[in-house]
């Protein structure tokens, strides 16, 4: 479980706001969490149409609709990336994935550094030893 999900079950999932939750688990369910693209889509996006989300939740248009606009409500959880078009559904993205990507960043360039450092002391004793 990540901070976001647990964030979200104390508000929502013992309230009467409880199928925000379930829309948000639905969402985490549909993200790529593949490290390259997949049918188009990036890690961490994944599409929304309201018809088919409402038929498999079991929830009204009105209960979408105010999931989601809960769960983007300040981009805090997801962001709209692109905008639905007739036949086409909307794609979204978890913003979590977008910290994953930063901390990764970083032990990356950590892990850089470290190696960096290391070639240069077995530089530096490579030349002593001349």
């Amino acid at each position: 479980m990540n901070l976001t999900e647990i964030d979200i079950r104390k508000k929502y999932r013992y309230s009467n706001l409880s199928y925000v939750f379930d829309v948000y688990m639905e969402c985490e369910l549909r993200a790529n969490v593949t490290q390259e693209c997949f049918n188009g889509l990036a890690p961490g996006e994944f599409r929304f149409d309201y018809k088919s989300w409402e038929y498999r939740l079991g929830y009204s248009h009105k209960q979408m609709i105010r999931a989601i606009k809960e769960l983007t409500m300040e981009n805090i959880v997801i962001v709209q990336r692109e905008k639905g078009k007739k036949g086409v559904s909307s794609k979204y993205f978890l913003l979590r994935f977008e910290e994953q990507k930063k901390e990764q960043n970083k032990e990356q360039k950590q892990e850089q550094k470290k190696s960096s450092k290391f070639n240069m002391l077995d530089g530096i004793e490579k030349q002593n030893e001349e």
